[in-house]
């Protein structure tokens, strides 16, 4: 049997605040798939998880986009984004292909597609 320091030992205790309410909300106006559709590509990340993971990261604080990977380092990527999401995904090339992408399509289009869920 385990001895309780060992348990708590390996334990890793991180603040969930106000993210579960945001990516909830996320989860509603259908974030990620509208983001998706409006912007297609082949990523391994969307495009849509990447704008999500970039809300959380601003309304959590707002730290600069190259240390998006070091925000998900700490975050239950499962949870927050709906699936499981290496940190690393959020390197700066993937989250530069992501903007890019969304530039490509026009950031207006994706906007007024979130805005009336289309």
């Amino acid at each position: 049997m385990l001895e309780i320091d060992d348990v708590l030992g390996r334990m890793q205790v991180t603040r969930a605040d106000h993210l579960p309410v945001i990516a909830a909300y996320c989860r509603r106006v259908n974030l990620i798939d509208i983001i998706d559709r409006v912007v297609p590509t082949e990523m391994e990340v969307s495009v849509g998880t990447i704008i999500q993971g970039m809300v959380l990261d601003t309304l959590s604080g707002r730290s600069p986009i190259y240390r998006l990977t070091s925000f998900f380092e700490h975050q239950d990527t499962e949870l927050l984004l709906g699936k499981k999401v290496d940190p690393t995904s959020f390197n700066d090339t993937t989250v530069a292909r992501a903007m890019d992408a969304v530039f490509d399509v026009g950031a207006e289009k994706v906007f007024s597609a979130v805005a009336f869920k289309r």
